[in-house]
């Protein structure tokens, strides 16, 4: 379950109908509001946030698309939700490839916190962005980087436990820590 969601929303009426929907949960999350991109940095550096729910049209407070981007650099990735009422189909696909979870229009929007979840739950294909590299990198180059991500991504969920991490990724914690030493001396 998520524990921290962070609502990127510029709208105050809609901040709190997704607040109500998200404090009716069984177990409710910890809620944090921001209302602009660069208050969403600020969130996004603070703590660890489980899942980014994003308007991508912050009018004024700036780009969602610059979240997005923002927000699945971080390790560990949060899950991202966006939505919009207003977004351009070039805004739309962009979030495709940054490996947005899903795209909403808000008056589609999931309205319970497990709806939302389940969503969030599946990650994006991962093909898309393979095939893009077709010619671009060597498949050598794009498997090392896959295995590099994934075991940071494990390695930052389990909070630097190796264990828990080799868990996670169905492998053994000496290959691990393998790469970790590589990594160190390179």
């Amino acid at each position: 379950m998520a524990r921290t969601i962070l609502i990127v929303e510029d709208d105050e009426l809609f901040v709190r109908a997704l607040r109500r929907s998200l404090a009716s949960a069984p177990e409710p999350p910890r809620v944090l509001v921001v209302g602009s991109a660069e208050a969403a940095v600020e969130a996004l550096d603070g703590q660890a946030i489980d899942l980014v729910l994003l308007d991508v049209c912050l009018g004024s407070g700036g780009s969602g698309v610059a979240v997005a981007d923002y927000a699945w650099r971080r390790t560990p990735a949060p899950a991202i939700i966006a939505m919009s009422g207003e977004a351009t189909r070039a805004d739309v696909f962009t979030l495709a490839q940054l490996g947005v979870h899903a795209y909403f229009e808000k008056t589609e929007l999931p309205r319970t916190l497990e709806e939302l979840l389940a969503v969030a739950s599946h990650p994006p294909p991962i093909e898309p962005h393979v095939k893009r590299l077709v010619g671009r990198r060597s498949l050598g180059d794009v498997v090392g980087r896959v295995r590099e991500c994934m075991r940071d991504q494990a390695l930052a969920m389990s909070e630097g436990n190796v264990s828990r991490a080799s868990r996670e990724l169905g492998v053994t914690r000496r290959a691990i820590q393998k790469a970790q030493r590589r990594r160190s001396s390179s």
